[in-house]
């Protein structure tokens, strides 16, 4: 942290414990989801005062109010709402389609309703790139993210059966 702006910012959240929210950026464009995250450790500071920390996220969060500046203060706002960690699902045809690409669903299931699935943390276990996780959760609805992946491991079950088929079918001279 060098910038006097977010200098102030860490400043204030090391006197009052308080979270901030980092939004999504994309082309230089705040988008309108984002991560809570809270100060978790300040590693060094030197004479300038420049900082070196670690953040933790606490969850992830819509970005309802943006404001480029803030009375009084050097940095930007605005007020988030946070969006369910959890987005469980029960759907037979999803947690089948999860469990044929060989991603083990233990670790993924509901402690309190063992025949759901968090389909938040399947997309963290996929490569996903960036653009598809943050349209995964801009979804609102469970359907719309049991829709969404589907489609997704489908088209995965389809590149990963080419990729077998392509093994058997070529041979070195």
């Amino acid at each position: 942290i060098f910038e006097p702006r977010y200098m102030q910012l860490i400043k204030e959240c090391m006197a009052g414990g308080c979270t901030f929210a980092i939004p999504f950026m994309n082309d230089s464009k705040v988008r309108k989801h984002g991560s809570e995250v809270k100060l978790y450790r300040i590693l060094s500071t030197d004479p300038r005062g420049e900082m070196l920390i670690v953040i933790e996220g606490v969850s992830l969060c819509r970005v309802l109010t943006f404001k480029d500046t803030l009375p009084g203060k050097l940095y930007s706002g605005g007020t988030i709402e946070c969006i369910d960690k959890h987005a469980y699902s029960s759907d037979p045809s999803v947690i089948d389609k999860i469990e044929s690409l060989g991603i083990n669903t233990h670790e993924l299931r509901n402690s309190e309703q063992y025949s759901q699935i968090d389909l938040n943390k399947v997309v963290l276990l996929l490569e996903l790139s960036a653009e598809d996780k943050f349209r995964f959760i801009s979804l609102t609805s469970l359907e719309q993210k049991e829709k969404w992946l589907s489609g997704f491991l489908f088209l995965e079950e389809k590149i990963r059966e080419q990729q077998r088929q392509l093994q058997h079918n070529v041979h070195l001279n």
